[in-house]
């Protein structure tokens, strides 16, 4: 009887902690995601105002663990220098933030950006770029 009330606890238990051990292993295979191979161009287009952007094309691919990323009229301050892209992860989305550095002028122009993202597990995600003018792109990509 003791045993049956001991195992009818324990079970659950053992279940509900494997399924957490499980979990923080997908979220620490995330996290371990790592931007290298940042290149860009220069403006492409004339300084313009905040508001009259082309439309950004966001190109992936994925290969051997690792995300491969073009993004085509990415808003910067025309008085980009360097590019700069991070990453942040919670559970499936992984958040990418790209943007020109210093920033001093009072204009905006557009270029294209282009950059690798190793260390990703095999699975389905929600990617987010974001960037300080537009609103942020969202899409989900399988990654098989």
């Amino acid at each position: 009887m003791k045993t049956k009330k001991t195992l009818r606890i324990l079970v659950p238990t053992v279940v509900a902690l494997a399924t957490l051990v499980v979990i923080s292993c997908e979220k620490e295979n995330l996290s371990r995601a790592k931007v290298s191979n940042v290149s860009f161009t220069e403006c492409l287009s004339h300084p313009m105002g905040k508001g009259a952007f082309n439309p950004d094309t966001i190109l992936t691919h994925y290969s051997d663990g690792t995300l491969f990323v073009e993004h085509r009229n990415l808003a910067v301050n025309c008085g980009f220098k360097r590019v700069t892209v991070k990453t942040s992860t919670s559970n499936d989305t992984l958040t990418i933030t790209e943007h020109g550095s210093p920033s001093p002028e009072d204009c905006i122009c557009e270029i294209n950006n282009s950059f690798q993202i190793r260390n990703i597990p095999k699975g389905r995600y929600v990617l987010v770029f974001k960037n300080c003018y537009p609103e942020p792109i969202v899409e989900t990509v399988n990654m098989n």
